[in-house]
């Protein structure tokens, strides 16, 4: 990731959530400044974001997000300095509905796992592109997991392996209606909403509907915890 120099950030006129005024807020916790400075660069010219601004602590991401309920906080993982693990389990015991995205490098496989057990619903590599920024960013905004294709197949390997197979409780498949074991099988192959909506000839926010009550049912935290346990379970 390229870095670039200091740009102005725009900020609410008023004091309302910024998704009330139709836009995702963005909190950018870097090790270095002038590395949040680069992600604002890339995020700021787009119409429907907004970067609330730049910490390097987590005081500071906590103080940033809670000023204007941010959607949105990217947290890079440079311990000891800043630890997104340790900054996942602040920032979501205090806002467990934010979505928190990890930037770290794609060895650190370990940190990476802890982070999305606590909550963390997206990954970006250090070298990832403006566009893989930007479609993280507003996938986790709508309430999605967001991990690269490489990553998503690693951390379901890791898990098989760290996991032994187990046999589903009945009380936990029963519960789930045909739509929405149709539904469950979908986003087990990866499928964000969009496509599932296309796939079954329903809207986006039926599909949405659907996915929150399978996480109710399934008691899982996100999409990729319901995508292992629909796999370690053999829910389908």
């Amino acid at each position: 990731m390229t870095h670039a120099p200091q740009v102005g950030l725009r900020t609410s006129p008023s004091s309302a959530p910024l998704a009330l005024l139709g836009f995702t807020g963005v909190v950018l916790a870097t090790h270095h400044k002038l590395a949040g400075q680069s992600l604002a660069h890339m995020l700021e010219p787009e119409i429907d974001l907004r970067v609330a601004g730049l910490a390097q602590d987590a005081p500071e991401t906590l103080r940033l997000l809670a000023l204007h309920q941010q959607s949105v906080v990217i947290v890079e993982h440079k311990p000891p300095q800043l630890d997104a693990v340790r900054m996942a389990e602040l920032i979501l015991k205090a806002f467990p509905g934010l979505g928190l995205i990890v930037l770290a490098p794609s060895d650190q496989m370990h940190d990476l796992f802890a982070a999305l057990h606590l909550g963390a619903r997206g990954f970006l590599p250090l070298d990832a592109t403006a566009d893989q920024i930007l479609a993280t960013v507003r996938a986790v905004a709508r309430g999605e997991a967001c991990l690269p294709p490489a990553i998503t197949t690693r951390l379901l390997s890791e898990f098989r392996r760290l996991t032994p197979p187990l046999r589903a409780p009945a009380a936990e498949t029963g519960s789930l209606t045909d739509r929405e074991t149709s539904i469950l099988s979908l986003v087990a192959a990866g499928k964000n909403n969009r496509d599932i909506a296309r796939r079954l000839s329903l809207t986006e926010g039926t599909v949405k509907n659907h996915v929150s009550r399978i996480l109710t049912k399934l008691q899982a935290r996100n999409r990729t915890e319901l995508a292992v346990r629909c796999r370690n379970f053999a829910l389908i």
